[in-house]
């Protein structure tokens, strides 16, 4: 039995697939919590029915309770404005200009490029931001923008922490109210074809020994089948 059990076990792991990246952290919005547990969020606004709302620089802050070296950052979001510069993601505790913005309904980090894919207000989207080390891709509603090279300062590098959608201030208040319908954070570089795949938040993994218990019992299940059949 034992060897039948260990036989299922490894049959699994040989069929589900390799990622360069696993979910560290997730904000779903039924209340203010991190699903996962890893993280601790923060921010003024008001969370119901499963988003995070928020007024003009009304912003999400969120400590990861470590340093990721590599990480990718989901966030599915609705801006009420879109002209001008609005803020969606700082990685300097609010104390510079740079970061990830709406700059006239298109996608742009500053200091860097601007893309040409189009933002609708009152309109949820999904803009995601990875960094594997050396370079950081933009990707919007699940297609590639661009790529940042982080060798320039201001640029995405490990991180312990960042905001969304709140804004520095230095000139003027770049920000607009919206909605949040979810924000995850990933240990790890998601690819293109994992960003693409998303529609919606990734679910939650089990913890392994819920997994192992859970392919144990499909085993026992295999093992009673076939003696029933046998006898």
């Amino acid at each position: 039995m034992k060897k039948l059990l260990l036989a299922a076990i490894v049959s699994l792991a040989a069929v589900l697939p390799a990622s360069s990246a696993t979910l560290y952290s997730q904000f779903v919005f039924d209340d203010g919590t991190d699903t996962l547990g890893n993280s601790t969020g923060s921010g003024a606004g008001t969370i119901a029915g499963g988003t995070y709302n928020h007024a003009i620089n009304e912003g999400w802050s969120v400590a990861l309770g470590t340093t990721l070296n590599t990480w990718s950052i989901v966030m599915n979001f609705e801006s009420d404005e879109t002209s001008g510069f609005r803020r969606l993601m700082d990685f300097s505790g609010l104390s510079s200009e740079n970061g990830l913005y709406i700059d006239d309904a298109q996608i742009r980090f500053v200091p860097s490029t601007q893309s040409t894919a189009t933002v609708v207000a009152n309109t949820f989207h999904t803009v995601a931001l990875t960094f594997d080390g050396t370079d950081s891709n933009v990707y919007f509603d699940g297609s590639f923008l661009y790529t940042i090279n982080t060798s320039g300062a201001g640029h995405p590098a490990p991180i312990s922490s960042f905001v969304v959608v709140q804004d520095e201030g230095f000139s003027g208040v770049e920000a607009s109210a919206g909605s949040l319908d979810y924000l995850e954070v990933y240990s790890g570089a998601l690819t293109s074809g994992e960003i693409a795949a998303l529609s919606g938040p990734a679910a939650v993994p089990l913890p392994a020994g819920v997994v192992l218990l859970l392919s144990g019992l499909g085993a026992l299940g295999i093992a009673r089948r076939r003696r029933g059949a046998a006898a």
